[in-house]
């Protein structure tokens, strides 16, 4: 396996050529029996329908499964109102 710096960083360019996409918050790797799975926070525009919000969340998921060792991918929306981006 990679390292997990490696991996985020695949992840954050990946997501980054998502223009809907104004932020990422977190992004935590589990590795199960093997197997990594990464869930991201992710943040959009407040206004956007959740039907639009869906599409774009599972159209990045593809996105970062297609990423060399990753095997799942979870996202979510971030809630909180001022939070803090990942670098």
């Amino acid at each position: 396996m990679r390292p997990q710096s490696e991996i985020e960083a695949d992840v954050k360019k990946v997501l980054n050529e998502i223009p809907e996409i104004i932020g990422i918050t977190h992004i935590y790797c589990h590795y199960l029996n093997q197997q990594l799975s990464v869930q991201v926070n992710i943040m959009l525009d407040t206004e956007m329908r959740i039907s639009d919000a869906q599409k774009i969340a599972s159209a990045a998921r593809m996105k970062i499964e297609q990423i060399k060792d990753i095997d799942d991918a979870d996202l979510h929306l971030e809630l909180d109102d001022a939070p803090e981006m990942v670098q």
